[in-house]
């Protein structure tokens, strides 16, 4: 017989197997962990570190502090030191060792620490090394003013020294005969170009000013940027480091003077003797030159070392401007090859070796074995140095155009610098290959003295030839410059005896 189920018997039976299904089966419950573990174990790491830290200060506070030291004044300090002077003096030395624990120490209740008044303070400190230090005898700092007028002064005064005993080669007699101070096609108006020159120079600043321009943001930052980069820096530490006085740091009637000054060295080097290592008869030179600028602007200024620093550095720009010119005239003039092609640096090495064999470079035609030579100190390669160094360049800078009475004619030292400007430039290819070579004094003097001794060699054998020769190199070079043809000549070249004559 089938029994038949309600619906709510069918829910109640349901709900007492539904324990069985393996979808509904009971969890275990999980064993929960105290509290107070579970943070100790999910502390991080900073919360450790921070325990250290307060252990550290807990540490530190616990140790004893250290006292100061107290601070004395320089009297208190005085007076400990006289102290132990007269400790010393009873025969109970006191090292320094113990003056500067004293000095560390609290002063005691019962301990003299009474000011002393300047009478009886001691005039002199004992060092750590043993040395007395003269606090009474020290000398004033001086300003740098004082110390400069000091310096222009004894300046001054041996240039005096030195234009009363003038050395041969520069002396007064050979500057006033060699026209440097008085014959100028421009000395004639000087009345109307000094006031002009002086007018404009003085109401000119030194520097050409630029236009000034509308502020912008974008300029602004710009200038900051550049103001703080490494280079702009590096820049400035470089331009603060200089103290080398210049021309261009002048203007109104010092520019004008130091310009002329300037001019007329380099004239008087280049024409009297541009290779030298005498100091003093340079700086004589200077002092010349400087008083002739002067009295030709009617400055009345006060010659100082930076003007001599500024006018003798024009020698060493007259020796560069001579290797200069040979540079550009060696290649054409000797078939000296760029070396771009292979044997040709053979070829140069070679070259230059036997140019340089008893100097076949100044020949107009080289010696050889077979042949004795033709044409010495007439290679052309002489004329155009003497032409760009003399005869070219600005108007207002060529140096026979303002001065043209020394180059009529050409003098021997100006021949000798260009031979010697010659020998520098083709030093520089001795190996085959072009190698930077410096023009210096101490290693082409004897090479110009050389030239010197051999060039009046040849005037005293054959004066004709070199006199003609003379002339030759001057005309090339007064057509080129554009010098008036009726310029005061120099009747001859001062000998030994008149040198001599002239001390």
């Amino acid at each position: 017989m089938t029994r038949v189920y309600s619906s709510e018997e069918e829910d109640d039976e349901q709900d007492d197997h539904s324990h069985l299904s393996p979808q509904h089966s009971p969890e275990p419950e999980e064993e929960r962990e105290p509290r107070t573990e579970g943070r100790i174990r999910k502390r991080t790491t900073k919360t450790g570190q921070y325990d250290t830290e307060r252990a550290q200060d807990k540490r530190k506070q616990s140790q004893p502090k250290k006292q100061k030291a107290v601070n004395m004044s320089t009297e208190d300090l005085l007076a400990i030191i006289r102290t132990r002077q007269q400790a010393e003096s009873n025969s109970h030395p006191a090292s320094s060792r113990d003056v500067s624990i004293h000095s560390q120490r609290p002063q005691n209740s019962g301990a003299t620490t009474s000011r002393h008044s300047v009478s009886e303070r001691p005039s002199t400190v004992p060092t750590r090394h043993s040395e007395v230090l003269n606090l009474d005898k020290t000398p004033p700092r001086k300003s740098t003013s004082s110390y400069n007028d000091e310096l222009a002064a004894a300046y001054n005064a041996s240039q005096l020294r030195r234009s009363a005993d003038a050395r041969p080669l520069f002396t007064p007699e050979r500057f006033r005969r060699g026209g440097v101070a008085s014959s100028s096609p421009a000395h004639n108006h000087r009345s109307d170009s000094r006031s002009s020159a002086s007018a404009t120079r003085s109401s000119s600043p030194s520097r050409p000013q630029k236009r000034p321009r509308s502020p912008q943001s974008s300029d602004s930052e710009d200038q900051t940027s550049e103001t703080n980069s490494p280079h702009s820096k590096t820049k400035q530490k470089k331009k603060a480091k200089r103290t080398k006085p210049k021309q261009k740091d002048y203007e109104g009637d010092s520019y004008n003077v130091i310009v002329r000054a300037s001019l007329g060295f380099k004239v008087r080097i280049g024409t009297e003797g541009a290779i030298t290592d005498d100091t003093d008869a340079l700086r004589l030179i200077a002092t010349q030159c400087f008083e002739e600028a002067d009295k030709y602007y009617d400055a009345h200024l006060k010659f100082s070392g930076p003007f001599a620093t500024v006018i003798m550095h024009r020698g060493a720009q007259l020796r560069g401007s001579a290797k200069t010119a040979a540079k550009s005239h060696i290649i054409a003039c000797y078939g000296i090859k760029d070396g771009d092609e292979p044997g040709d640096s053979e070829f140069n090495e070679a070259l230059i070796r036997r140019l340089k064999e008893k100097e076949a470079y100044v020949w107009a035609k080289s010696p050889t074995e077979l042949d004795v030579g033709k044409g010495l100190y007439q290679h052309r390669i002489i004329g155009h140095i003497i032409t760009a160094i003399f005869f070219s360049g600005r108007k207002k800078e060529r140096l026979a155009l303002l001065f043209p009475t020394p180059f009529n004619p050409i003098p021997i030292p100006a021949i000798a610098l260009a031979c010697t400007a010659v020998e520098c430039a083709l030093d520089e290819w001795k190996t085959g290959t072009h190698v930077p070579v410096e023009f210096k004094v101490g290693d082409y003097k004897n090479v110009y003295d050389r030239h010197i001794a051999k060039i009046n060699g040849l005037k005293k054998n054959r004066p004709a030839r070199m006199a003609e020769m003379q002339e030759r190199l001057y005309e090339k070079g007064r057509a080129r410059a554009g010098i008036p043809v009726d310029v005061q000549k120099v009747s001859q070249e001062l000998g030994e005896d008149e040198y001599a004559a002239d001390d």
